[in-house]
């Protein structure tokens, strides 16, 4: 069916013209927690997550941006963005 085959090229991207729409991925390694996050067309963004506490009886969670990159950063690469905002 060659006929058939000609439609995949005109309806199917190949697949490295695809992009990513929104991607969130946790991340944790040795009491380091955060995020790998874009949301197209932004660049890709490595969040930090940390604890802390307002008064004894409140903690809250706070996420700060320790990385952005327009290509995706590997999953070691962002744990290491991570680690290194934890041990600052």
């Amino acid at each position: 069916f060659p006929a058939l085959a000609q439609t995949t090229n005109r309806f199917y991207a190949k697949p490295n013209q695809v992009q990513t729409l929104f991607y969130l991925r946790p991340l944790s390694d040795k009491g380091a927690y955060g995020w790998l996050f874009r949301v197209y067309p932004e660049p890709w963004q490595v969040i930090s997550q940390t604890v802390v506490e307002k008064n004894p009886d409140k903690k809250m969670v706070q996420d700060q941006v320790v990385y952005t990159s327009d290509e995706r950063p590997s999953f070691a690469t962002a744990l290491q963005k991570i680690q290194e905002a934890v041990a600052v």
